[in-house]
């Protein structure tokens, strides 16, 4: 009987570790520019249905002087346009994953002269 919780504990295990370690992959290529987020956005990908819209924004962020100062007006332009920047990717509607997708100043360099 033991050894039956255990198989299953195991499994469950290694099934947890190949979902982090899918998920990383996917991470790795939005952080190097393999992947954007006009991609992930048109068509998410299942390693990231439970990823913050926030996170994903972050992970694709260039390096700038001031990136304080463009989450900051990140947050200001999703207030704005009543965008939930805080659900994950699986639960955002079509409006808030296209406007990821096209108002994003972080990638598009939209406000880039205020910063």
């Amino acid at each position: 009987m033991a050894t039956a919780a255990y198989d299953w504990y195991s499994a469950s295990r290694m099934e947890g570790l190949a979902r982090r370690k899918a998920r990383e992959a996917v991470y790795r290529k939005l952080r190097r520019g393999e992947l954007n987020l006009q991609d992930v956005m048109s068509e998410p990908p299942p390693e990231l249905l439970t990823t913050v819209l926030f996170d994903l924004v972050k992970l694709t962020m260039r390096r700038r002087r001031n990136p304080n100062a463009v989450i900051k007006a990140m947050g200001e332009y999703a207030l704005e346009d009543k965008i939930n920047l805080m659900l994950p990717l699986g639960e955002a509607d079509e409006h808030a994953r296209d406007w990821v997708a096209t108002y994003d100043p972080w990638n598009t360099n939209r406000h880039d002269e205020e910063y």
